[in-house]
């Protein structure tokens, strides 16, 4: 079994009666993209922050490279951080932005042009290096700040929220840039961000995380798709949730009575416990699907329809008062009318069963 490269063993910070990150535990290993994502507040910046020598934990250590980072300072550490605001330097040009970290190192002059060029390149800007900070859009000062920070060839790469000035268009390619960049130079980075889909645009594993802990850890389409908890569920996207009650639980599998009748799903509960179950809007349809368990989910009524180009983005009142409104994703030629009557239907493998 190898060695991670980066470890958090029992990190706890508090600031003064404030908990911020409450005894976290989190292994990374060489080469990942990781995104620690949540809302303000959750904890994901201190991580980063922590990582980066910013700031120490109150109890517990950080491991890089299977050495105890606690306590050193961040010019010590074999990381490097792309701030939310760039931090750029106004009164230099590109070029001597991007080499401020070597000069700190003691970079030789002719490697230091070397590994300039080399970083402006790989972030796009090779002709730019003679132009002043106050010359450039936003995102080529972003560009800038990623090329200061691999300039300096660190183990690991923290960006905390890097993207979040940008414009939507600006943010999307630059997502597919950080992606390109962190394949070329096949350094771990670790990305700070509260947006669900950049994450999944860009993670390798996404950390998901609220009040301090993680909630759920795992493959951009296992967090979706599986969420370990109702927070996560809820937070990756939106969801239908369900109320139900497990009255036999046998051989891996469940039989859970909801106000839309009884089905069995392939989970193990005890019985008598109070559960959630959930299904992304993508997932009901208005017929019985052709393959895979159905599970007929009762008479719905259209309340709103929203052409969102590639679908419809329909709510519905489902006839069950425990069931509430549903939302469902559908083909974006479906005809569909407010107030329509409309069955809903879905595959039970689809159905992920949550604790509440």
């Amino acid at each position: 079994m190898s060695t991670p490269l980066v470890e958090l063993r029992g990190i706890r910070k508090e600031y003064d009666d404030v908990v911020a990150v409450a005894d976290v535990d989190l292994k990374i290993d060489a080469g990942e993209f990781v995104v620690l994502l949540g809302p303000s507040g959750s904890g994901k910046t201190t991580i980063l922050t922590m990582l980066g020598g910013f700031a120490e934990p109150t109890v517990g250590q950080i491991f890089i490279d299977d050495e105890d980072m606690t306590g050193r300072p961040p010019a010590s550490r074999p990381t490097a951080t792309v701030f939310q605001d760039y931090a750029l330097f106004p009164h230099m040009n590109v070029a001597s932005n991007v080499g401020f970290g070597l000069a700190m190192h003691k970079v030789p002059k002719s490697e230091r042009k070397v590994r300039i060029d080399e970083a402006l390149d790989l972030v796009g800007l090779a002709s730019l290096g003679h132009r002043s900070i106050h010359q450039l859009s936003g995102g080529q000062r972003q560009r800038v700040a990623l090329a200061r920070a691999i300039a300096v060839r660190p183990s690991v790469l923290l960006l905390d929220e890097p993207l979040g000035a940008l414009d939507l268009s600006l943010r999307r390619q630059m997502q597919e840039e950080l992606v390109r960049i962190q394949d070329e130079v096949g350094t771990t980075f670790i990305h700070v961000t509260h947006d669900q889909e950049e994450a999944m645009s860009i993670a390798d594993r996404i950390v998901v995380m609220s009040h301090g802990r993680i909630e759920d850890v795992g493959s951009p389409q296992k967090v979706y798709h599986r969420p370990s908890s109702l927070f996560s569920a809820n937070f990756m996207g939106e969801s239908n949730l369900i109320g139900g009650k497990v009255e036999n639980s046998e051989g891996g599998r469940s039989r859970i009575a909801a106000a839309f009748g009884v089905c069995e799903l392939s989970t193990s509960q005890q019985v008598g416990a109070e559960v959630s179950l959930m299904l992304r809007p993508e997932h009901l349809t208005l017929a019985s699907p052709s393959s895979g368990a159905a599970i007929a989910l009762g008479h719905a009524y259209v309340k709103g329809i929203v052409f969102q180009g590639s679908h419809l983005k329909v709510t519905a009142a489902s006839e069950f008062d425990e069931v509430g409104v549903l939302k469902l994703s559908l083909p974006a030629e479906t005809a569909l009318i407010a107030g329509q009557q409309i069955d809903i239907f879905a595959v039970a493998d689809n159905v992920v069963v949550l604790t509440q």
